[in-house]
């Protein structure tokens, strides 16, 4: 037989495992070499403790064949044809297509997944431009009493960017840790990318928070157009 990396690891550790035994069934195998890990059960994130055994030691009923040829499948069945015309040939279809039908559902999860982060971004940054706008309106006193004393639009515009940012520092200072404790719940649709994979959480950080600026921004500028003598003279 031969066994992939992560057999050898989990039953041999360090040993070299070719020419050493395996009892599979009623057969005493010899392991002849060492093969990579395949993915072959994409639910799972990680590869499986696997061997291979030639076909006349486990014979089975039904088997796959795969060709890479850029011939088309009515030429594949004619070469089958051609070595065994008693050999039926079941179903032909490209590996493309069996890999969409594999994928389609974790696509399909993950693309609801992301219709729904992508609505809730939506509703983030609504509700700081709401939040932010709702601010300034209250505070347009305060905002033209420190214009008056000498703050200057740039000054008034850092300030409700700040306070933009500390509320988005809060929102992810506690939904961080909530979503690396419930990222195995979709770790399954993940391949080849932890839950708490560093680079994917810095990049949504800094999403967030451009998304927090541009929202921000508007009512910024509103309350640095704001008009000392005019707002006072109102109140």
């Amino acid at each position: 037989m031969i066994v992939n990396q992560t057999f050898a690891r989990r039953f041999f550790g360090d040993r070299n495992p070719v020419g050493q035994r395996a009892v599979y069934g009623t057969n005493d195998c010899e392991i002849v070499g060492v093969v990579r890990d395949v993915r072959g059960h994409l639910q799972h994130a990680g590869a499986n403790a696997e061997f291979y055994i030639p076909l006349a030691q486990g014979p089975r009923g039904t088997a796959r064949l795969l060709v890479r040829s850029t011939a088309p499948l009515s030429a594949v069945r004619h070469e089958v044809e051609a070595v065994d015309p008693d050999q039926a040939v079941a179903e032909m279809r490209q590996l493309n297509d069996a890999l969409d039908d594999t994928l389609s559902q974790p696509r399909s999860t993950m693309s609801i997944l992301i219709a729904f982060a992508s609505a809730a971004l939506l509703l983030a940054v609504l509700g700081i431009y709401g939040v932010m706008a709702y601010g300034v309106a209250q505070r347009t006193r305060e905002i033209a009493i420190r214009m008056a004393l000498g703050a200057k639009t740039t000054d008034v515009r850092n300030l409700i960017l700040g306070q933009s940012l500390r509320l988005v520092a809060a929102g992810i200072a506690i939904g961080l840790p909530l979503a690396i404790a419930t990222g195995g719940l979709y770790s399954a649709l993940l391949f080849g990318v932890h839950p708490a994979d560093l680079p994917t959480i810095a990049g949504v950080i800094a999403l967030v928070s451009l998304a927090a600026l541009a929202a921000a921004y508007i009512p910024s500028r509103r309350a640095a157009r704001v008009d000392p003598a005019s707002a006072l003279r109102s109140e």
